[in-house]
């Protein structure tokens, strides 16, 4: 499972990245042994030695500064999309996919 999307995640960013929608090094991930059994600070878990998610790990928190940092800079988010209140009286932004055939 781990090999998998560690082989499967960059790829997928790279093609995301090539699309501009995506941050580089952004394909941080905690993916130890399915099902119960140790999380990453338990011991003999190996997560804190895992190089992939704690570099992976370093580059997103700086990824998520730099965006807050931008967010700040341009006033914070716009209204639009944003309101609890607008979806709960059935506004909905309008999204349409892409991908629909």
């Amino acid at each position: 499972m781990t090999r998998g999307a560690q082989r499967q995640g960059p790829g997928l960013l790279r093609h995301r990245r090539s699309l501009d929608r995506h941050p580089p090094q952004a394909d941080a991930g905690w993916l130890g042994e399915v099902g119960p059994g140790p999380s990453y600070l338990d011991e003999g878990s190996g997560g804190p030695e895992n190089d992939f998610t704690n570099r992976n790990t370093a580059f997103t928190t700086y990824n998520l500064l730099h965006l807050a940092s931008m967010i700040r800079r341009a006033g914070g988010f716009p209204a639009y999309g944003n309101q609890r209140t607008a979806w709960d009286a059935g506004v909905h932004p309008d999204a349409a996919n892409p991908e629909y055939r």
